[in-house]
C-alpha cells in the first residue's frame, strides 16, 4: 500500500514538472516571435530619478518684415510664417482625440510606411507596450517624449517610436542611413489641428543612448548653437548629412528609434521646420 502510494506521488511531480517545462518553452518562443525592441531606450534615464526634464520656452519669433529692395530693382514681395501650412489630407481629429485624449498630431514620412497617430503623456512609459486604445501592443505607439510641449514650441521636439521586426513604426527611419534613400527622401510631416508642419530631414546618425532633452536647456542660444555645430562636425562615415544655415529663431524634429544588436545605440533622423 505505501509503495502504490509513493509511485502516485512520483507520478503527479513528473507530471507537474512537465507541464512546467512545456509552458515555459512555449513562453520563450512566444517571445521570440514578437517583434520589438529594447524598451530600456525610453526608461535609461528618461525615467531616471535624479532626470529632470528640461521645459524650454518658446522661440521668439520674427516679426513680419520686408527687405528694402535694391536700387532699380522692383521689390520683391516677402513674408515669414511660423511654418504652419493648411493640411493636405483629411484627418478626423476630433475622432481620434474624443478616442484618446492623448493623441494630439499625426506623423507621415514620404517614402516610408511611417503614417501614424502620435500621443503625448506624462510618462514616457506609457506608450511603449500600448496602442491608441489602451491595449496592450507590443508595437507600442510613437509618442512625444514627456519633456516636450504639445504646442509644438520648443526648439527640439523628440518623438520616439520602436524599430519592429517587422517593418513597422519607426523601422523604416533605418532607410535613410542608406545615401540614396536620404538624398531621394527629405520630408517629414506633421498634421496637427492647425495645420501641417513640413520638415527637411538634414541629419540622420547613430549615436548614444542619452535622451537628448535631458540635463540641456536648447533656449540658451550658446547651447543650441553648439549643438547644431556637433551635429554638423559628425566625422562618423555611416552619417547622411544635408548643411543649411540654422538658426536662432528655427526649430527641429528629431525622430528617435533603436539600433537592433545595439542597446546602447540609437538612430537620429532630424529635420527642420520649413517656413
Amino acid at each position: 500500500m505505501e509503495k502504490k502510494h509513493w509511485i502516485v506521488i512520483c507520478l503527479i511531480c513528473a507530471t507537474v514538472a512537465v507541464s512546467a517545462a512545456l509552458w515555459l518553452l512555449s513562453t520563450s518562443n512566444a517571445i521570440e516571435q514578437l517583434p520589438g525592441d529594447d524598451i530600456r531606450q525610453y526608461t535609461e534615464p528618461a525615467l531616471s530619478p535624479q532626470t529632470i526634464p528640461v521645459q524650454t520656452p518658446k522661440p521668439e519669433q520674427r516679426p513680419e518684415q520686408e527687405p528694402e529692395p535694391e536700387p532699380g530693382a522692383d521689390p520683391e514681395p516677402y513674408s515669414y510664417n511660423d511654418g504652419i501650412h493648411a493640411n493636405d489630407r483629411e484627418i478626423d481629429f476630433e475622432a481620434y482625440s474624443a478616442r484618446n485624449p492623448d493623441f494630439f498630431a499625426w506623423i507621415y514620412v514620404p517614402g516610408t510606411k511611417i503614417d501614424y497617430p502620435v500621443v503625448r503623456s506624462h510618462d514616457n512609459s506609457d506608450y511603449m507596450r500600448h496602442d491608441l486604445d489602451g491595449n496592450f501592443f507590443m508595437g507600442g505607439t510613437v509618442f512625444m517624449d514627456m519633456g516636450n510641449r504639445a504646442d509644438m514650441s520648443d526648439r527640439i521636439t523628440v518623438l520616439h517610436g520602436h524599430n519592429m521586426r517587422d517593418g513597422t513604426k519607426f523601422a523604416d527611419l533605418h532607410n535613410f542611413r542608406d545615401p540614396e534613400f536620404f538624398a531621394q527622401n527629405r520630408v517629414i510631416k506633421l498634421y496637427m489641428p492647425e495645420g501641417m508642419r513640413v520638415y527637411e530631414i538634414i541629419a540622420v546618425y547613430i549615436r548614444d543612448d542619452r535622451n537628448i532633452l535631458y540635463r540641456v536647456d536648447y533656449s540658451i542660444d550658446e547651447v543650441w548653437e553648439a549643438y547644431i555645430e556637433e551635429i554638423f562636425n559628425n566625422t562618423d562615415e555611416s552619417a547622411n548629412l544635408f548643411k543649411v544655415e540654422i538658426g536662432n529663431d528655427d526649430q527641429m524634429l528629431t525622430l528617435n528609434t533603436c539600433v537592433r544588436g545595439q542597446d546602447t545605440k540609437r538612430l537620429l533622423v532630424q529635420g527642420i521646420l520649413r517656413r
